[in-house]
């Protein structure tokens, strides 16, 4: 099968800086106890190769919890927190435990989240637009109680009192899913400050996609895992441009032969992927394709 690789591809700046830091660490440091404070990117794949390092994942699915499993890691040991931030007050716990902090946070949101802090402190209101649960979303709330928070949902209550106040949203939401709502935001207060802080990185994923002429391929390939957020953005907006069935989320590999008589019929095939989508996921996703097809 023709396939065609739509770049950016595989890990974004980020995440790759994230991971890098991580492994080479546990490659310099074989002995020492290093656990990552939930998935240190939304991949399973990576959790996998950080793991066969001696790294040990902890999956916690609600950020929630991240206080109490703390309290249950050996003194001494090495805490990675992930790209996507965390809250300032795990800090202090790890320090009354003697645990060694290894803090890989995404320059990308580490700016976002320092931004909104400065905001907060000048006395301005902040509203943030997220998704419930998510890591990233959960570290800006604990970090700045005072942030309003909006659910990420299809509809919202956009009825600003104040004026002078500034919207975040998280990072990993793409920019035209947001276009509507701060449309509809700044016609009933022009003075809001809308920050609009999508990730480029995620959104030029989006973008070329969009480019491309859909009737020229059969289907279209997105490489990530399902508890991604950005990874899921990339396939909902891949379904609205191809439409669903010839859309598919791949986590690994061997989940295209499950496929196997779509995938038998096409002569084409375009592959993208999440931000958190190793480059051997994508090797062997493309290796699968070639071998595939009329």
């Amino acid at each position: 099968m023709k396939t065609h690789l739509i770049e950016p591809i595989s890990l974004c700046f980020g995440v790759k800086l994230s991971i890098d830091k991580i492994k080479d660490y546990a490659i310099k440091h074989p002995k020492d106890n290093i656990y990552c404070l939930g998935m240190p990117v939304h991949n399973e794949l990576i959790s996998k190769q950080l793991e066969d390092l001696g790294v040990k994942v902890l999956n916690v699915n609600n950020p929630e919890s991240y206080e109490k499993v703390l309290m249950t890691i050996p003194e001494n040991s090495v805490i990675v927190f992930s790209a996507h931030g965390h809250d300032k007050n795990l800090e202090r716990i790890c320090k009354e435990k003697s645990l060694v902090i290894f803090d890989t946070i995404c320059p990308i949101v580490r700016q976002v989240q320092e931004e909104i802090n400065r905001i907060i402190e000048k006395d301005y209101d902040v509203i943030y637009i997220g998704k419930k649960n998510h890591p990233e979303c959960h570290a800006v709330l604990k970090n700045a109680p005072k942030v309003i928070f909006w659910e990420f949902s299809s509809s919202f209550s956009v009825d600003i009192i104040k004026n002078s106040t500034f919207i975040f949203n998280q990072t990993t939401i793409l920019k035209e899913r947001l276009d509507d709502v701060y449309e509809q935001i700044l016609k009933k207060n022009n003075d809001i400050i809308i920050k609009n802080t999508s990730c480029r990185y995620v959104d030029s994923r989006y973008e070329a996609l969009k480019q491309l002429n859909h009737s020229s391929y059969d289907l279209v390939v997105v490489a990530g895992s399902q508890k991604s957020s950005n990874t899921i953005e990339i396939y909902n907006k891949a379904i609205e441009i191809f439409g669903k069935e010839k859309t598919l989320l791949i986590s690994k590999a061997d989940d295209l032969f499950l496929y196997k008589d779509k995938l038998n019929k096409a002569n084409s095939a375009l592959l993208t992927s999440g931000t958190s989508a190793p480059i051997e996921l994508i090797n062997e996703i493309k290796e699968i394709l070639t071998q595939l097809g009329k």
